[in-house]
């Protein structure tokens, strides 16, 4: 009984971790849809930054220097959706395909103790019936 406990032990180890990998996975997928839609809603907005085009009814060094503020402001917004949103969704990605080998490996591992258990108890039933032919076999004998 000692190795088929140890093997349940195991295998309800696994589909604990499992579940937990199982559920950070999920939570990443989530983050990684939450950032992709917050970076389409920004760069349909961004546009706004440069509306109204100003044209020639502006002129001056306030216009300039307004317009520069505007292009500023539309690059720098720019670069953080088109690369530091970019680059968190990389990482984000990089980290559920780490997760997901993890799962995985640990599936296969679980899978191997889920048979050894189902063996395990094949051959503890087995070794039940022996003994207790052997325990017939000596009380009819001796």
């Amino acid at each position: 009984m000692e190795v088929t406990d140890s093997l349940k032990a195991a295998h309800d180890a696994a589909s604990s971790a499992i579940a937990n990998f199982d559920e950070q996975i999920a939570r990443l997928k989530a983050a990684k849809a939450d950032i992709n839609k917050e970076k389409d809603t920004g760069l349909t907005e961004i546009k706004a930054i440069l509306e109204p085009d100003l044209g020639k009814s502006w002129t001056g060094k306030r216009s300039e220097s307004f317009e520069k503020a505007r292009k500023k402001a539309h690059t720098t917004i720019s670069n953080i959706l088109n690369d530091d949103y970019d680059q968190y969704i990389s990482e984000i990605e990089s980290k559920i395909t780490w997760l997901e080998l993890e799962r995985n490996a640990l599936a296969i591992a679980s899978a191997a103790v889920a048979t050894a258990e189902k063996a395990s108890e094949k051959g503890e039933k087995i070794y039940e019936e022996v003994g207790h032919y052997l325990n017939d076999l000596r009380k009819k004998v001796f």
